[in-house]
């Protein structure tokens, strides 16, 4: 054999038979690996290791072994298992495809080899269900197609797959953030903002809009370009509407406009809440100096932004040698700057100034009127035996509120009320089934018994069709066979017995229920006489052919 095997077998590879035989024995197995034959072929590796590695063999054991290694390999004659092969691509879809939304895009691809391979589309690594052609169709696109796409080639062998399609679908922008209304008080540094995003392919470019609030036209903001738009220290000519504009080759929107609120201000007061106790001396007794200059002379009417307000003497209780006197030496809105055209440094530092001048007037009267000094008063000689002062403030109108740094007051926003002097200067938030459109206000307005507002409510919102307004003013669904065809209502009306409605509803069906006696939704269906009749002859005719077949047996 080994004589056989090198000379005529043709095989170069090998030395020997045992040699060649094993050699082709890993080759076959080789070859079958991921095959429907790959368990044969390692049965026939199995049992000719074991033979041809045996020490001695009879001819009857070896003619039996190869008439089993025969039996054993006429599965090869007949099956073309090791003669198939993997599919190859043979065209592989575009790498990118740019769509427009609406319209149809196609990827394409092929495959050869035998067996003919089927075909599956892959997207965004998920396999398409249902698609089993070498063409996939979008007939509508839309964003949700944007992604990666890739062609499946399968037979029995294997599995391959395409280059990867990379599809764009473009559309024209769609708002996904409108800009909100917003507030801020005249001159703020801060300034107000607002953005407005849109979703869009390519990105949209942007354009701002301002419309006076008592104008119908909309004025073209010169530079404002971005997503954002910033109104730093803003006056009262920037109050009004603001739109944006979102824009690219396949289309364009425009934004819910929103309100800018320029809040008007105003400077705050500030007083110093004097109290001197005084004890009535005999009149032998020498006074430093009247009590009514001294007092006089430190609050000068030289300036009229400073007064001496509330003056009042008393006799604590009933005595009539005890003496108290209360003032205020109050800081008045200041006239001599404009707060609206001054800036916001101006304007706080004129307000520490008058806070520094009323507290150094009460430090000076403190030392005056120290304890045990004598005063002449309304003609008595009277000691002083206390003295108390106390800054108080910022004390603004009862429409505004004291801005958090202290040194101006501004109107209370729409939606909220002040209506007080009560200290600290806040404002309120109107209460649910109240509104307030304006600014600086001292009350809300109550909406009438049809409307509904929740809290900090600048208008009043009529419930829509279909609902009405219930508890808590909160709008609320119609129930199950009940209905509302108007706006603002307190109630739903009932549907008649002859018709129904589902929840929410605006009318009553006029479908007829299953009997002339009103029944719920989940009761007996209407039954049609006609179909009843037909289905009870099939089942009739079924059951005789059936006893036929019997009889004939």
């Amino acid at each position: 054999m080994d004589t056989y095997t090198y000379n005529s077998s043709g095989l170069t590879d090998c030395q020997s038979f045992y040699d060649c035989l094993t050699t082709e024995l890993i080759a076959l197995r080789y070859l079958s690996e991921d095959r429907e034959s790959y368990e044969d072929v390692v049965v026939l590796d199995e049992f000719v290791s074991t033979f041809i590695n045996r020490n001695s063999s009879s001819a009857d054991d070896a003619e039996t072994s190869a008439i089993t290694v025969l039996d054993q390999v006429a599965f090869l004659k007949d099956s073309n298992d090791v003669c198939l092969e993997a599919p190859i691509i043979t065209q592989h879809p575009e790498p990118k495809i740019i769509a427009v939304e609406g319209e149809v895009f196609s990827l394409a691809c092929q495959a050869t080899e035998n067996p003919s391979p089927t075909f599956s589309w892959v997207f965004n690594g998920q396999i398409l269900k249902g698609i089993n052609s070498n063409t996939l169709t979008i007939k509508q696109a839309n964003a949700s197609h944007s992604g990666t796409y890739t062609c499946l080639a399968s037979n029995e062998v294997t599995s391959v797959s395409s280059l990867h399609c990379d599809v764009t679908v473009e559309f024209a922008p769609i708002i996904s953030e409108h800009p909100q209304d917003t507030e801020i008080e005249h001159g703020n540094i801060e300034g107000a903002y607002f953005t407005c995003e849109a979703s869009a392919q390519p990105l949209a470019d942007y354009q701002w809009y301002f419309q006076k609030s008592l104008s119908i036209d909309m004025e073209f903001i010169q530079g404002q370009n971005s997503s954002t738009i910033e109104i730093l220290s803003p006056d009262f000519t920037q109050d009004g509407w603001y739109t944006c504009e979102a824009w690219n080759e396949h289309g364009r929107v425009l934004s819910n406009a929103a309100r800018l609120h320029i809040l008007n201000i105003s400077m705050p007061e500030y007083s110093n809440n004097i109290t001197i106790d005084l004890y009535r001396e005999d009149s032998s007794k020498s006074p430093n100096a009247s009590l009514e200059d001294t007092i006089t002379n430190v609050i000068s009417n030289d300036d009229p932004e400073v007064k001496c307000l509330n003056y009042q003497e008393s006799n604590p209780q009933g005595k009539t040698f005890l003496t108290k006197i209360t003032f205020e030496i109050k800081s008045t809105a200041a006239s001599s700057i404009d707060i609206v055209t001054s800036s916001r440094q101006d304007s706080a530092q004129r307000v520490k100034d008058k806070i520094d001048d009323i507290h150094d007037k009460g430090v000076q009267l403190q030392k005056l009127l120290s304890q045990g000094e004598l005063f002449e008063h309304q003609g008595e000689v009277l000691e002083v035996i206390g003295f108390n002062s106390g800054l108080n403030g910022p004390i603004c109108p009862n429409h505004q509120y004291a801005h958090v740094d202290g040194y101006i007051c501004v109107n209370c926003p729409p939606g909220s009320y002040r209506g007080n002097y009560n200290l600290p200067a806040v404002c309120q938030q109107c209460p649910v089934g109240f509104y307030q459109p304006k600014e600086g206000q001292t009350e809300c307005l109550k909406c009438d018994g049809y409307i509904n507002t929740d809290a900090g409510s600048r208008i009043c919102l009529n419930c829509p069709p279909g609902s009405y307004r219930g508890k808590d003013a909160v709008c609320e669904q119609c129930a199950h066979e009940f209905y509302q065809p108007e706006r603002g209502q307190t109630e739903c009306l009932k549907c008649d017995g002859y018709t129904e409605a589902d929840i929410g509803s605006t009318i009553c069906s006029d479908i007829p229920l299953s009997s002339s006696t009103p029944q719920s939704k989940g009761g007996p269906e209407e039954v049609n006489i006609v179909e009843f009749i037909e289905y009870t002859l099939i089942i009739l005719f079924y059951h005789i052919l059936l006893f036929g077949k019997l009889f004939d047996r």
